[in-house]
């Protein structure tokens, strides 16, 4: 006979309808005795539910009584009464099912829209560039769009709060839609790359608003099933973005843009009539006098407006934006001991630290906090200090590099070095697809099927993904199509298994600061995606540079000034000799493979820090229930834990002693 199922915590409360009379004496669990107690055999299976949902483990003395005890838990499991579905239950599905299509079918297109518009010009960058002569500076076409979706990741999740969900994600899709406008009509460079910026302020709000809708008013399981569905959706659009990118691009470019605009206007009508379901305004949560915690609800525009922390806003556009003009100018406009480079590498560093330190004085009780008392710091200090906070955020920030990279400069190299056309481009990019969804698909059965926990994706995919771009950046060198190919499906892979987990994992060990933790981890994806580029341009440049350099000398006729004024265009470069082409060619080879090698030490570097991260296990527990939720969390490093436990492990203890201790204790004191 097949597993009962187990009563629900409504039935559970009427424990006499479920257990036969003369068994119906229940006698507790000695959390901290080495031996199981004996107990009633019928009532057997009652004592173990209601002890694991308080988090209390069974521990046994050895493994025969391990054996003998879930021999008996499968003969009570066959002579039971079963137990009839209960109605509360059902209704309570029947709404959190309803609930979860209405986001789905609302947010899918915004966020469809999203994952589009990178695929689509990862595929149109370079003919872009050529289209406004500005080969060597085609980074900027990513980067301005980078820089604001990652500068106000963490404005979004404040404003969130204040405003309310349905309010900035409206907000979100009219700057996309007025962005893409900017950018179908631009003629001048400055302008279109005004109109990316906004682009990039209004996807920052997209990407993180619609994380955090998905992880209001659900379980951590719940959420868990929202994101797949989305990573799936996410990896549709990657599939289908590059192709129809190409397309597009032979046509006009221009249609990577003027695409956007039906479905942002369809997006603001959809999102209308779920407004109701979104969470309004949240109360500030904050600290009297005496330290106690209180809650602020703001009422007016300004009391709403006065809550942002302008200060440490300012500091971080400031330090990043200097930051990244320092690597761009470094080496392709200055040389990088001249001021010009060396000032603003210097200026961004220092405000990028003061923007930390910022923050921690921004900490209730601190002098900012004093100074400035209704706002509230855009990276709360307390979230930053955390190590798992940490840990994720790096991996996060190299989750971000590799993704961009992967897009941006493998197309950038079907292009320039082996001569495709933009469809065909767009089509070679396809094959990070395939390894996009396998590792979407290990995330998902990770994370809901077994064995349901965080840990093991980003494990997997921090070592996954080094690997793969390492052997991409041999298949580079040695110009074999076919291995491009294969090894960019291998980096999707490691790439696609930690997209999930992440967020999953930060809710978890905060469920009281969703918005916040959401928005952290949005925040730092891009900062990935924007430094990395940012390097890998900078590398490509100053290679391609000095390339067109050697080419000058070593060609009569020709100086390495007019080869990098020849090289702004895709079709000149089509245009030149045949033997100069080819040196060309070999010119822009090199430059690709070393802007890879640039971030690969980063990357790898994530594999280590991986090692240091806790775990989260998924259940259907109610974020707010603390209670519930003990020993679903593993503070300290997951891997060594696993190590220093492996042998108790084996012996059938389900949790550490200290788990066990702390729950008997809290028991106890109930």
């Amino acid at each position: 006979m097949g597993k009962q199922k187990e009563p629900c915590e409504h039935q559970r409360d009427n424990i006499e309808l479920l257990a036969p009379s003369r068994d119906s004496e229940v006698q507790p669990l000695d959390p901290t005795s080495e031996k199981p107690r004996d107990i009633p055999r019928a009532a057997k299976w009652v004592n173990s539910r209601s002890f694991a949902k308080k988090g209390i483990s069974y521990v046994f003395s050895s493994k025969e009584d391990r054996t003998r005890a879930q021999g008996e838990r499968a003969e009570d499991d066959a002579t039971r009464p079963a137990i009839p579905e209960c109605e509360i239950c059902k209704e309570d599905t029947r709404r959190r099912r309803k609930y979860r299509w209405k986001l789905i079918l609302t947010l899918l297109l915004p966020s469809f829209m999203n994952s589009l518009d990178l695929t689509i010009i990862a595929t149109a960058v370079p003919l872009i560039a050529s289209d406004f002569e500005r080969i060597s500076q085609l980074s900027w076409i990513v980067n301005a769009f980078t820089l604001t979706s990652t500068a106000f990741v963490p404005t979004y999740g404040q404003f969130s709060d204040v405003f309310g969900r349905h309010s900035m994600i409206q907000f979100a899709i009219f700057c996309v839609l007025i962005g893409s406008l900017i950018c179908a009509l631009a003629k001048p460079y400055g302008l279109f790359l005004f109109g990316r910026a906004i682009q990039g302020l209004g996807y920052a709000g997209i990407t993180t608003i619609t994380r955090i809708i998905l992880a209001d008013k659900v379980s951590l399981k719940e959420n868990s099933t929202n994101n797949t569905i989305f990573v799936i959706l996410n990896g549709i659009s990657f599939g289908v973005g590059p192709v129809i990118g190409g397309y597009l691009t032979n046509v006009d470019w221009r249609w990577c843009f003027w695409i956007n605009l039906p479905m942002a206007a369809f997006s603001h009508v959809a999102l209308f009539f779920i407004r109701k379901e979104l969470l309004g305004p949240q109360p500030q949560i904050t600290t009297d006098a005496h330290g106690n915690t209180i809650s602020i609800v703001r009422h007016s525009f300004i009391e709403k407006m006065s809550v942002i922390d302008y200060g440490g806003l300012v500091i971080f556009l400031l330090g990043t934006c200097m930051f990244i003009l320092g690597l761009l100018w470094g080496g392709a406009d200055y040389p990088w001991v001249s001021a010009a480079v060396l000032v603003p590498l210097i200026v961004g560093v220092v405000l990028v630290c003061f923007f930390f330190f910022y923050e921690h004085l921004m900490e209730p009780g601190n002098y900012m906090s004093k100074v400035f008392p209704n706002q509230t710091a855009m990276l709360p200090w307390t979230l930053l200090k955390k190590r798992d906070i940490g840990v994720l955020s790096f991996l996060n920030f190299t989750t971000g590099m590799a993704l961009f990279s992967a897009f941006y400069f493998v197309s950038v190299y079907f292009t320039i070095v082996e001569g495709y056309p933009p469809w065909r481009a767009g089509v070679q990019l396809l094959y990070y697809t395939p390894g996009l969804g396998v590792g979407s698909y290990m995330a998902m059965f990770i994370c809901n099927v077994y064995p349901k926990q965080t840990w093991l994706p980003m494990f997997l995919g921090s070592w996954i993904e080094p690997v793969g771009l390492a052997l991409l950046t041999y298949a580079l060198t040695i110009r074999n199509v076919a291995m491009v190919n294969g090894f960019l499906a291998l980096s999707g892979v490691g790439t696609g298994i930690r997209f999930m987990p992440g967020t999953l994992h930060a809710v978890g060990i905060e469920p009281r600061r969703i918005a916040q933790v959401v928005s952290l981890m949005g925040f730092v994806l891009p900062l990935g995606g924007t430094l990395g580029l940012t390097m890998m341009g900078s590398v490509f440049n100053n290679e391609l540079n000095a390339g067109f350099r050697r080419i000058g000398a070593g060609t009569a006729g020709l100086d390495g000034k007019e080869t990098r004024k020849s090289a702004q265009s895709i079709d000149e470069i089509h245009k030149l000799p045949e033997p100069i082409l080819r040196m060309v060619e070999e010119v822009a080879k090199k430059a690709v493979v070393w802007s890879y090698v640039s971030i690969i030490p980063l990357i790898a570097l994530a594999g280590i820090v991986a090692c240091f991260l806790g775990n989260v296990q998924i259940t259907g527990a109610s974020l707010e229930d603390v209670q519930q939720r003990r020993g679903e969390i593993v503070d300290e490093p997951y891997l060594f834990w696993l190590l220093k436990n492996r042998r108790r492990l084996g012996q059938g203890v389900e949790k550490p002693d200290r788990e066990r201790k702390d729950n008997g204790a809290g028991e106890a004191e109930a």
